[in-house]
């Protein structure tokens, strides 16, 4: 398809090779005078229990990753840490079951900026789960089944504007949670369980507009 954002490739089955196998074969038609390099936003909806990664980078040019109503249970350490040159700025992960997100999760993607994990079963979030993400501007764990987020996970966000764990499971806010992402605008917490907020949270947020 081609939209505003460029050209847009669909996988919607994997035929002929183990799911979970890291030799798997992409086939199937482009536009006409299209290829797998000109394709700038990859939308999948196929199932298959492994991370993408070992077919996404038959793309090298993709900048948008949707991945929708797939089988991989949990996002597994260092499955980017060799292609620290990928061009990927946006990671949508949608209504999946993943009910883990492990320490260096997401390292090798240095030009990641949003990063949406929505309707999953996200319960356990590694303190370091999103090391290496130091240019991150938008983070959306909306409608999990987290009970707390650690302050050690966002930590390595400072360029973090936009945070949102609504619609989850959590009881209490740490006072520390914020400290290393001074850029916050928007925060939203609403439909959870909060029983307690140390209202520190919020010192040094200068500019904080949205808190819900």
């Amino acid at each position: 398809v081609l939209g505003n954002e460029g050209y847009t490739c669909t996988l919607n089955s994997i035929i002929g090779t183990d799911t979970t196998s890291n030799n798997l074969t992409i086939e199937g038609d482009h536009l006409s005078g299209y290829g797998h390099d000109d394709v700038v936003q990859l939308d999948v909806t196929a199932k298959f229990q492994s991370m993408f990664s070992q077919f996404v980078w038959a793309f090298p040019n993709v900048q948008i990753v949707q991945l929708n109503h797939t089988d991989i249970e949990e996002i597994a350490s260092g499955i980017f840490e060799n292609h620290s040159n990928y061009i990927l700025n946006t990671l949508s992960i949608d209504t999946c079951n993943v009910s883990r997100i492990n320490a260096n999760a997401f390292i090798g993607l240095h030009n990641l900026k949003h990063l949406h994990i929505w309707s999953c079963k996200v319960q356990v979030l590694d303190d370091r789960a999103f090391y290496g993400l130091q240019n991150l501007e938008e983070l959306n764990l909306f409608d999990n089944e987290l009970t707390e987020v650690s302050p050690k996970a966002l930590e390595p966000l400072v360029n973090l504007n936009h945070f949102s764990a609504s619609f989850n499971q959590i009881t209490h806010i740490d006072g520390q949670l914020f400290t290393n992402n001074p850029l916050l605008h928007t925060i939203y917490f609403y439909n959870n369980l909060i029983a307690s907020i140390q209202r520190t949270f919020i010192d040094g947020l200068s500019h904080l507009r949205y808190l819900m």
